[in-house]
């Protein structure tokens, strides 16, 4: 089964006549093995515990073409400036009030 993880940290918690310990893994994660169904459905439950992967997902490089990423996000060059520099854009435009 999936290891748990607590949001909270290191905590031990009593289920039933069980105390689960949460401790750290080797990717910082705080996490327990819970072999009970109905003790892992009474955790689940709670909003600080979540079913994760035993490897954590590899995130992908923001280096990667992506089709929701905006042209326009942050700093990017407009125009030229009269004394020969690029102006920087920034952000989408002026809020409204």
């Amino acid at each position: 089964m999936k290891p748990i993880e607590c949001l909270l940290g290191a905590v031990a918690i009593t289920v039933g006549s069980e105390t689960y310990h949460f401790e750290r893994d080797e990717h910082g994660r705080f996490v327990t093995e819970v072999e009970n169904l109905v003790h892992r459905s009474c955790l689940l439950s709670v909003a600080h515990y979540r079913e994760v992967e035993e490897e954590p997902p590899v995130p992908s490089s923001e280096t990667e073409d992506d089709d929701t990423h905006d042209e326009h996000d942050g700093d990017t060059p407009d125009a030229d400036t009269p004394d020969g520099t690029r102006a920087q854009q920034r952000g989408r435009g002026r809020r409204k009030r």
